[in-house]
């Protein structure tokens, strides 16, 4: 036998395998995905291109068009937007042109 197959198959014999796994598995998921927020990317606004002129996918969302942000920076962002929001009301009042 294989030095491969044997180190998995006793590997597999392990009763604490399935706990420490599943320990690993939660640990990945609320460090990694859970709360975390896919925002349109602002390098190619969402359309996975940079230009619409035959140029490489954008690098920074990988052509994705959508980029993964922590909580916390979500949350940054849309306090900011906010801010940016009021400021636009002060300035224009209710006939903001750059209202969506």
């Amino acid at each position: 036998m294989s030095d491969v197959l044997t180190t998995t198959w006793t590997d597999l014999n392990d009763p604490n395998r399935y706990h420490r796994d599943k320990q690993a598995r939660t640990e990945y998921y609320f460090r990694f995905i859970h709360g975390w927020k896919l925002i349109r990317c602002g390098a190619c606004n969402g359309s996975g291109y940079y230009d619409n002129n035959g140029s490489p996918p954008c690098g920074n969302c990988d052509g994705t068009g959508k980029e993964r942000v922590s909580p916390a920076e979500h949350q940054r962002q849309m306090e900011l937007e906010k801010k940016w929001k009021e400021r636009d009301k002060e300035i224009y009042g209710e006939q903001n042109p750059y209202e969506e």
